[in-house]
């Protein structure tokens, strides 16, 4: 995932987190935008301490694959099928 996708997704969670909670508490209006900042800041944080995603392993090309049952291909070339 690209960083901006990241930077988007943390910012949808942190508006999801931040519009329950002042659903069901009393928050004043002008404390509004430190939660928000807090709530933000606090995810991206957490986002950035996880790992590194394994980079996913692409399919066959149509070209590559075959239909010959006595060859067959692994998708990961590390691997035998």
């Amino acid at each position: 995932m690209r960083k901006g996708g990241r930077s988007k997704n943390v910012l949808q969670c942190g508006a999801r987190i931040v519009e329950a909670y002042i659903r069901n508490n009393d928050v004043p209006i002008s404390d509004l935008p430190r939660l928000v900042e807090m709530v933000y800041s606090r995810l991206a944080s957490l986002r950035a301490a996880l790992p590194a995603a394994e980079p996913s392993l692409s399919a066959l090309a149509v070209e590559e694959s075959s239909t010959d049952a006595s060859n067959p291909k692994s998708p990961d070339p590390q691997k035998p099928f």
